[in-house]
């Protein structure tokens, strides 16, 4: 197990309301093209294949077998074989807001307006898991 995953399941531990946040997030994923034209189920799949093993633990989901993470590595790597191989390069940057699937804030936002806002840690510091 890498440094990262360490530090996660040392120092992080479920949380309800963290949870909602991921599970609004995953939700948010099957909205976008192209991934609105394929099942949720397969987009949550895609998107698990691709946490590391604490991550999937923190939020309480199933960990991806380990046929999805491969044919989901296997997947990315061909578009970027794709993309770097038989598409032209742009002759003009594309920016986010000239595009018309971005979504978001007009007005802005600070990250300290997002959520969720805890009252107090909620890892339970001191107690050891199993």
């Amino acid at each position: 197990m890498g440094q990262v995953p360490n530090l996660v399941a040392a120092h992080f531990a479920f949380d309800a309301r963290s949870k909602a946040v991921a599970d609004v997030t995953l939700e948010l994923l099957t909205t976008f093209p192209p991934s609105n034209l394929a099942p949720k189920r397969l987009v949550h799949l895609f998107a698990r294949s691709l946490m590391e093993d604490a991550l999937p633990d923190a939020f309480h989901y199933a960990h991806a077998s380990r046929l999805s993470r491969t044919v989901t590595r296997m997947a990315l790597k061909a578009r970027g074989a794709f993309v770097r191989y038989a598409l032209s390069p742009r002759e003009e940057p594309l920016y986010g807001q000239q595009r018309p699937n971005i979504r978001s804030d007009p007005n802005g936002y600070t990250a300290d307006s997002l959520g969720p806002f805890p009252k107090r840690c909620p890892v339970k510091h001191g107690t050891r898991r199993a």
